[in-house]
């Protein structure tokens, strides 16, 4: 009978070794790479749109920064754009093209490992927010910017950063526009329904916190929830029903009775998959509805539909 139970014993901490080898391995996969984005557009495709380059440090490399603009841009308004996972800010040239032409500059930014940015590995969830940190305080002292509101936009695991950076003070920007965001990458761990799949990735879960804990302390913790509750702050939240990649159970448009903020504002929409600014099937086509939708918001004239 001892004999079985050692055995048995010896199978359980065997299996959860093999689980934690396997998160790391899955966050290794997902995070401990390069992302250069070799066939995205260039600038050299949008011959009209005008660009300074600049850098920020971040807590583990130098970012590079664009400063997108276009002859008598306004400088009252700025918007800091910042990217999904998998891709740069290059993969946004449309839209952000598409703001500028509206009189808005822009100012775009690779993540760590990412683009032209320095860095051999993206580290992890937490690291969007890191580097928005840091590109915000520098924008924040920059006298170029210093009489401008400054707006946040962004997508995918960039929207998960402009809301959840709001977990920090940060009194000039007046509004954030989320567009497919998951609420934490935590959470990203519990969209299974599968009781096996729900019960390893649960232990996955467990791995990424303590991890998470460890690498980034309490920004670890930071939610795009806690952020927008937190800080009061204007918001525009789109997601689309059909999104498999920040699939709807993880969205922060699923959280939408848990906030109080009536300064935030939620569009749910469907067809249009993970990338809710396009048309979908028509390559670098932009929704004009949606893209009117989110200028309307950015300007404050916004309605609830």
């Amino acid at each position: 009978m001892l004999r079985i139970l050692l055995i048995v014993l010896l199978v359980v901490i065997g299996i959860f070794l093999l689980l934690f080898l396997s998160f790391f391995m899955n966050y290794k996969m997902r995070f401990g790479k390069r992302v250069n984005g070799e066939n995205e557009p260039h600038q050299e495709d949008f011959p009209d749109l005008l660009y300074e380059k600049g850098k920020v440090r971040s807590s583990a490399a130098e970012l590079a920064t664009y400063l997108y603009h276009k002859r008598n841009s306004r400088t009252d308004k700025l918007l800091v754009f910042a990217h999904g996972v998998g891709v740069t800010h290059r993969s946004y040239l449309y839209e952000i093209c598409h703001l500028v032409s509206k009189g808005y500059q822009v100012l775009a930014f690779d993540y760590t490992a990412c683009g032209e940015s320095g860095g051999k590995s993206m580290i992890g969830f937490p690291q969007w927010i890191v580097d928005l940190e840091n590109v915000l305080v520098s924008v924040e002292r920059d006298e170029r910017f210093k009489d401008a509101d400054i707006q946040l936009v962004g997508h995918s695991f960039g929207a998960y950063a402009v809301t959840a950076v709001m977990n920090n003070k940060h009194e000039r920007v007046s509004a954030v526009t989320a567009l497919s965001g998951i609420n934490s990458g935590r959470e990203f761990f519990t969209m299974f329904d599968n009781i096996i799949l729900k019960f390893i990735f649960g232990f996955y879960n467990f791995c990424n916190t303590v991890y998470e804990n460890k690498v980034f302390g309490k920004i670890g913790e930071y939610t795009a929830v806690g952020g927008i509750e937190r800080s009061g702050v204007r918001a525009l939240i789109y997601h689309s029903k059909d999104d498999r990649t920040a699939p709807w159970k993880v969205s922060i448009s699923a959280k939408e009775k848990q906030i109080k903020n009536k300064n935030a504002v939620f569009r749910t929409i469907d067809g249009h998959g993970h990338m809710v600014t396009r048309v979908r099937g028509k390559k670098g086509r932009l929704d004009v509805e949606v893209m009117a939708d989110i200028c309307d918001f950015l300007e404050n004239k916004e309605k609830n539909k």
